[in-house]
């Protein structure tokens, strides 16, 4: 494997060495990391070369390969500081909803995403402590089924099931899915999968209904919880500011929500509620979408309704 001398060079001075202390530490002749590092080292130097000046350098061998600002050379610098780039493949919306959340609160995307998982947490452990609290409830009252229970067929089987779904933290409730219950006559329940809930979506959707109506934030009705135990409820975010920005606009919507452009890129003449100013910004938008994608997706569109009309057509005489 060739070693390219700028990335030798530039990784072993970002690991503080110098070429003999390289040396040392590799096990690799000082006279030889000279040479691959002037360029005259003639063809591909022996495979334990490169093994052991990786080793030294804490990186995966082929990275001595890439050029010194290639992608895979600057993710191993991050790394000797405790950083990793983060590879994401998120859909528009996802991307929007970061963006909006940003905007609104004027905190970065990178804060968002350090807050995650620590924000995760809370909402978990709070949806557990909540249905520790019904469990309770229930074994004091003998009835009082949280909606992700009343499936169940009887009272103990309940109580049993609850238990050892909270005991592994079982946050979406699949053990209590997965486990056969049998009715009053010895017979396995039929179960409906659409009937299901997911106990940690109702508790979500709680705590957004106890915003208000009148919160601009969220708006909880937006969604149901019937069956979704792989995806978290999907909340309109910021419903009415997401309706200032584009103006109304279908066309401007759509600049903002497959990822086009974000909304932190939106010149900052062209933020603010005036109506001149939100003209402008809705021009722009539009104009970040080429006649081609815009046709495309307005062909796509007129294709799925007329798709569901007629299977909402369908549908009712079939009920007649």
């Amino acid at each position: 494997m060739q070693i390219n001398s700028e990335t030798l060079k530039k990784l072993r001075n970002k690991n503080g060495l110098s070429q003999q202390t390289l040396a040392d530490a590799s096990g690799v002749s000082k006279k030889t990391i000279a040479r691959i590092e002037s360029g005259k080292e003639k063809g591909e130097p022996r495979g334990d070369t490169v093994k052991l000046l990786a080793k030294a350098l804490r990186v995966k061998p082929e990275v001595l390969a890439e050029e010194p600002e290639s992608e895979a050379v600057r993710e191993q610098e991050l790394q000797k500081y405790g950083m990793r780039p983060v590879k994401l493949i998120l859909d528009g919306e996802t991307i929007l909803a970061y963006g909006l959340v940003a905007d609104r609160y004027g905190v970065e995307t990178a804060q968002l995403l350090k807050a995650a998982p620590m924000l995760f947490t809370l909402l978990a452990e709070q949806s557990l402590a909540a249905r520790r609290c019904r469990l309770k409830a229930m074994e004091e009252s003998k009835n009082d089924f949280s909606e992700h229970l009343r499936w169940i067929p009887d009272y103990e089987t309940v109580l049993s099931t609850e238990r050892i779904s909270l005991d592994s933290r079982d946050l979406f409730g699949r053990f209590i899915l997965s486990e056969p219950h049998m009715n009053d006559v010895g017979g396995v329940v039929d179960y409906f999968y659409e009937e299901a809930r997911n106990p940690f979506n109702d508790f979500l959707i709680e705590q957004a209904k106890n915003l208000g109506p009148d919160n601009d934030a969220i708006d909880p009705e937006e969604f149901s919880n019937y069956g979704n135990f792989d995806d978290l409820p999907s909340f309109n975010l910021f419903e009415s500011y997401r309706k200032n920005l584009t103006g109304g606009s279908r066309r401007a919507d759509y600049a903002l929500t497959p990822g086009h452009v974000l909304i932190s890129q939106i010149p900052k003449e062209l933020r603010g509620e005036d109506e001149d100013v939100t003209s402008r910004r809705v021009e722009w938008l539009e104009a970040q979408v080429t006649d081609e994608d815009w046709a495309e997706y307005e062909a796509e569109r007129i294709r799925i309704a007329q798709l569901l009309n007629e299977v909402s057509s369908k549908g009712g005489k079939e009920d007649v």
